[in-house]
């Protein structure tokens, strides 16, 4: 690399980095990874997980069972969780119903595994908070799996042009 293309290069970084909405991206720009929309992810997904599982967590308190929890935190998650996943993760700027009805799709197949994976480990005598516990971080990994090859396949990467 010759120093006129090198100088050319370090200027087009200072310029884009000097731009504040811009800045946490800039030394990403030149290197094809996913890691930005995956660390934005598991942010907004850690918010959504925390909220969801509070409602598991006061549903059971409240004297709900675990299917009865389980099915309130996935409806009350559902919708707080589209927004942020299509705004803030994904990018997303499809029209917004048939990308909910996949959303919804999506979710109703983690909800259906979330509930089968819930009985084997109750029934195997795990305490029904730890089980939900337990089951957070593979069903967060098959959600983000699901979320961008399914539902926001065409999305750009969050930051990007």
């Amino acid at each position: 690399m010759g120093d006129c293309e090198m100088q050319a290069r370090f200027k087009f970084r200072i310029r884009r980095a000097s731009e504040p909405w811009r800045a946490a991206y800039s030394v990403l720009d030149h290197y094809p990874m996913k890691i930005p929309r995956l660390v934005a992810y598991f942010i907004v997904g850690g918010l959504n997980t925390a909220f969801s599982y509070s409602v598991y967590a006061a549903i059971l308190y409240a004297g709900g069972n675990y299917v009865g929890a389980a099915t309130g935190s996935f409806l009350l998650g559902l919708i707080v969780s589209f927004k942020s996943h299509r705004s803030f993760v994904f990018a997303n700027s499809d029209r917004w119903f048939p990308s909910f009805l996949l959303y919804v799709g999506c979710w109703a197949v983690i909800y259906v595994i979330n509930i089968a994976l819930l009985s084997v480990l109750v029934s195997s005598g795990i305490n029904s908070y730890l089980a939900g516990l337990l089951l957070l971080l593979p069903l967060s990994l098959l959600s983000y799996v699901l979320l961008q090859t399914v539902v926001f396949r065409g999305s750009r990467q969050v930051g990007r042009p």
